[in-house]
């Protein structure tokens, strides 16, 4: 595992796609300089910046650290069934740029959380260098979380 660079505020994290500080307050209470972002305002007090993740002035912030929550609602299995609608198939292309988008952030560690689905099948099958880990919430739920390795950590294999 790579040590993420730390300053005198802790490691700089930006939590997108969460409105209710609880991510950004557990890296918070350990000492690191965590911010949320989505459209909704935040349920917590504490740094939240409330807006679209994709505004220049967020990505420029200097993170070391992303963690995104994004919407799962075009992009699950238990949605599968409903995409011979016509409209929806345009809004599962809509998620999955909009994920795509937030791979590209100039940050060096990216992890993105979404449930199994069209996100890991999409991911997978553009050849990425993405792993896929599965993580038991329960018996009948799993959950993905995709996350970049540094081109660093990836030239020693």
């Amino acid at each position: 595992m790579l040590a993420l660079r730390k300053s005198a505020d802790g490691v700089r994290i930006l939590i997108a796609c969460e409105f209710s500080g609880i991510v950004r307050e557990a890296f918070s209470r350990r000492g690191h300089d965590a911010w949320s972002c989505d459209y909704r305002p935040t349920e917590q007090p504490g740094n939240h910046i409330q807006g679209s993740v994709l505004d220049h002035d967020v990505i420029r912030r200097g993170w070391d650290l992303m963690i995104a929550h994004p919407d799962c609602t075009y992009l699950t299995v238990s949605g599968a069934r409903h995409m011979q609608i016509e409209w929806r198939e345009e809004a599962q292309l809509a998620a999955l740029h909009f994920v795509k988008a937030l791979w590209k952030f100039p940050i060096e560690r990216i992890a993105i959380e979404n449930p199994v689905g069209k996100l890991s099948e999409s991911l997978a099958r553009a050849g990425s260098d993405y792993r896929a880990v599965s993580v038991w919430r329960s018996v009948q739920e799993s959950d993905v979380s995709l996350a970049e390795e540094p081109a660093s950590a990836r030239a020693d294999e």
